[in-house]
């Protein structure tokens, strides 16, 4: 039985082992480096706009936190990490907030007006 081999977990020592096997050029790695950080930047902008959003729905309601979570049958700490982007939240997580709300799930979703799209 052959031994698979360990993955490694940094890609970027990988890049440098093909760039020494394949000599690519520096320039692509960095443009590599810049796209992870990009979406990086890209996913924690989309968190802590959805809980703006969410934060601001539920006030407009005059919603408590735990009003919230026990129509959305979630925990009060989950909608509180939502609200301050520590958590990311599922699809089904959202319709139920949506529901708890009595909104659309549009409503929660408005990045394309702080222009993250």
């Amino acid at each position: 039985m052959k031994k698979k081999p360990k993955k490694d977990k940094d890609w970027i020592s990988r890049r440098l082992i093909e760039r020494k096997e394949y000599k690519i050029d520096d320039r692509d790695i960095i443009e590599e480096e810049k796209q992870v950080v990009s979406n990086n930047e890209f996913e924690k902008k989309l968190k802590i706009t959805f809980g703006k959003n969410l934060r601001e729905t539920r006030l407009s309601r005059n919603m408590s936190q735990e009003e919230l979570a026990a129509k959305a049958k979630l925990h009060r700490t989950y909608i509180s990490d939502v609200e301050r982007w520590k958590k990311n939240i599922s699809l089904e997580n959202i319709w139920r907030l949506a529901k708890a709300l009595k909104i659309h799930i549009h409503n929660l979703m408005r990045f394309w007006e702080k222009n993250y799209y």
